[in-house]
């Protein structure tokens, strides 16, 4: 199964494209044989501002995705085509000297589901109700979350750049021999590399932003979809409450031992319970009293534990899948919750 991104990109007003001067012309020539003029054509057909019409034709180069669909489309040209000729993506108001690549179509695999899933789990989504991200922004402690995440962004967004900020403790000293190692573990080029003081941080955490608003809003809009596919197939089911758990999850090994989730965000809880429900994996839902508005998931029991490891784990979250093995081989009996 495949994901449209260039037909979801259209639903977006503020979505312009670069396309060469020829195949504006080519669209000039074609409005002028039909309808006499790009006046006539806009009057008849478009009917919005003629100044803001006809500066896509003068400039040559940049036109607004949607519109440029709708022209096409009223001149018997193939949508096919019009997807060849595009150059790049731009968002209104972007100052990029060229266009962002972006993926006509995208693979729904369960690689693709665990890294949206961990991105919802630790990325900036605005779920919060605060405010809207305007950048695609994923921050966490584990360098093999950070590099996961980034193979996920190499693999599906190729062409879209992006940076780390290495956020570091303010009474900590980082080397200049440690930031090279840093650099080096992340894989990047030093440009790519910034470090910052963070006053809250009590350890080193890493900050992934592609400042894309295109990307942003493409990545927030495949929630729906996303979602709907991995009801309707276990392998896709197992991948989303991964991302889930190697973001937001933990794993116990002491006199209890027991997998966990929690999150304020009740619907994302509930979600991942019926996720749960489809792979035949038992938990117990609770509202933490202690921590106003906090929902939890607990797994317990030995082999409730064991299919768990079994068909969804950890995943690159080393430490935790560590526990998780531990708790699979020990001969203790599982499953104490602890008290609320």
């Amino acid at each position: 199964m495949k994901i449209q991104i260039h037909y979801l990109l259209r639903n977006f007003d503020m979505i312009y494209v670069e396309v060469s001067k020829n195949f504006t012309d080519y669209l000039r020539e074609k409005i002028i044989q039909d309808y006499g003029s790009i006046k006539a054509y806009n009057r008849k057909v478009s009917r919005i501002n003629y100044v803001t019409f006809k500066w896509a034709f003068q400039r040559k180069k940049y036109h607004n995705y949607n519109r440029l669909l709708k022209i096409a489309n009223s001149l018997d040209i193939p949508e096919e085509d019009v997807s060849k000729e595009i150059k790049g993506f731009y968002h209104w108001g972007s100052h990029r000297k060229q266009g962002l690549k972006i993926p006509k179509n995208i693979a729904l695999n369960d690689f693709f589901v665990e890294g949206y899933a961990l991105y919802l789990a630790e990325g900036d989504t605005g779920f919060n109700g605060k405010k809207k991200p305007r950048k695609l922004r994923f921050t966490n402690s584990e360098l093999c979350v950070i590099k996961h995440y980034m193979n996920w962004l190499d693999n599906f967004f190729t062409d879209c750049p992006y940076s780390v900020n290495v956020v570091f403790p303010e009474n900590m000293k980082l080397s200049e021999e440690c930031k090279k190692k840093i650099i080096k573990k992340l894989s990047l080029n030093k440009e790519k590399v910034r470090f910052s003081r963070g006053y809250h941080n009590k350890q080193i955490k890493y900050r992934v932003c592609l400042d894309q608003a295109i990307i942003i809003d493409l990545v927030l809009t495949l929630e729906e979809t996303i979602k709907e596919a991995t009801k309707n197939n276990e392998k896709l089911a197992a991948a989303y409450v991964r991302g889930m758990m190697i973001g937001e999850g933990t794993a116990y090994c002491n006199r209890s031992k027991y997998v966990r989730i929690e999150m304020k965000n009740q619907k994302e809880i509930d979600f991942i319970s019926e996720l749960l429900d489809i792979l035949a994996i038992q938990y117990k839902k609770k509202c933490r009293s202690n921590r106003e508005g906090m929902w939890s998931l607990y797994i317990g029991g030995r082999e409730n534990i064991k299919r768990y490891s079994r068909v969804i784990g950890f995943g690159v979250h080393k430490k935790r899948q560590d526990i998780l093995d531990k708790i699979v081989n020990t001969e203790k009996k599982l499953g104490i919750l602890p008290k609320q």
